[in-house]
């Protein structure tokens, strides 16, 4: 397993996960979490980037990515905070989003059934 693992940490790509592909049929889910999957396999196992970023590197609109994410965050599959900016209020503030590995583990076995 640490051989894979050590295999594929030297390429960069976005999985796509068939549970949220099949399930989410008429949604971009699947690359939403993805893309935020991706960026959480960083340093500090959070995702960071910018939804105008994750939208651009989609393909998606920012209005499509936002929806997408709403729909993730409803299943629990990532969570969000925003930290915030200094003196002032959160507007404008970024936001940071990691995955919640137990509900991943609970949806993954559960299709896998």
């Amino acid at each position: 397993m640490t051989q894979t693992n050590s295999f594929l940490s030297r390429y960069k790509f976005t999985p796509c996960l068939d549970v949220l592909t099949l399930k989410y049929k008429n949604k971009n889910v699947d690359k939403v979490f993805g893309k935020i999957w991706r960026y959480s396999n960083m340093e500090e196992s959070v995702c960071t980037a910018s939804e105008v970023r994750m939208a651009k590197d989609l393909g998606m609109s920012t209005r499509t990515l936002k929806r997408n994410i709403k729909t993730l965050l409803q299943i629990g599959l990532i969570t969000k905070w925003t930290s915030p900016k200094e003196g002032k209020k959160n507007r404008g503030a970024p936001n940071h989003y990691t995955i919640n590995e137990e509900k991943l583990k609970e949806l993954l076995e559960k299709e896998a059934i």
